[in-house]
């Protein structure tokens, strides 16, 4: 009967931690693409806004950065996109304003 506690609270312990990792993970292709409005790889629908690829926490927008890669990160960081050049100022500024909204708000 003991043995069977002791792997009952493992279980849970574990599944906690898990559930804890998720959310570091970072956040999903899927939740960035609705986040800016992607359809079809292009923000809006407009075919000189297009994505290439999804970055989806700091680290992925860190090496994005180290190898030159046309970026745009939200300001704290947390999430970004990779862009075809050439990409319109007023596409980057809507993405990046769209991208805002998904870093974590964090008290003061």
């Amino acid at each position: 009967m003991r043995c069977a506690r002791i792997l009952a609270v493992a279980l849970i312990a574990s599944a906690l931690l898990g559930a804890c990792g998720e959310e570091d993970e970072g956040f999903s292709d899927k939740r960035i693409a609705d986040a800016i409005g992607v359809k079809d790889d292009a923000v809006g629908g407009d075919p000189f806004c297009v994505i290439t690829g999804y970055l989806n926490d700091p680290d992925e927008i860190e090496k994005a950065d180290k190898r030159k890669q046309p970026a745009i990160s939200s300001a704290r960081g947390a999430v970004g996109v990779v862009v075809q050049t050439p990409f319109p100022d007023d596409c980057e500024r809507d993405v990046r304003r769209d991208l805002n909204k998904l870093d974590p708000r964090h008290e003061e």
